[in-house]
């Protein structure tokens, strides 16, 4: 008797490649640290302690924790530069780096920041593949229309509202 496997499931899968990250982080540093260093890499606070989140309100620096566009642009930034020792081009670059920021996207958990930039990225690493110069307004306006297209309600996500005015 033949039984049907298990369906694949990308978002578990990435949920799972996720939980590795956070793991590897552990075994090789002490779990205070860790906390911190997996909420600036992957957004959000949900292993600080009490006392953490208060600290680091304190301090002004609670915004490490949202993970947004300069989390992504440092990410493509260093893998076009490492693609360049390797000599790929600035095609073959935009192709990783696409790659690259959708599966960020979808390591960070697909937040409105995040999508926001993700989108805008995509959009000016779109206009280096073709050849075409991208804008930085018109890529803030199609990233807003496409999230508002498919969630109408964002407009009421105070992180969304944030992270397009601060763009």
């Amino acid at each position: 008797v033949v039984e049907p496997g298990a369906a694949y499931n990308l978002v578990s899968a990435v949920r799972g490649f996720r939980d590795v990250l956070i793991d590897a982080l552990y075994d090789a540093m002490p779990a205070d640290r860790a906390d911190v260093v997996s909420g600036m890499l992957l957004g959000g606070t949900t292993n600080l302690d009490d006392a953490q989140k208060v600290t680091f309100s304190r301090a002004g620096v609670n915004h490490l924790f949202s993970v947004s566009g300069l989390h992504l642009s440092v990410v493509v930034q260093l893998l076009m530069v490492l693609l360049s020792f390797f000599r790929i081009g600035k095609r073959g670059s935009a192709v990783a780096g696409i790659v690259a920021v959708l599966g960020f996207m979808a390591l960070s958990g697909f937040t409105a920041s995040v999508m926001r930039s993700g989108i805008m990225m995509l959009l000016l690493l779109f206009g280096l593949l073709v050849r075409r110069h991208s804008s930085g307004l018109n890529s803030l306006g199609l990233a807003c229309l496409f999230l508002s297209l498919s969630n109408p309600y964002i407009m009421y996500d105070v992180g969304f509202l944030l992270s397009v005015s601060a763009t």
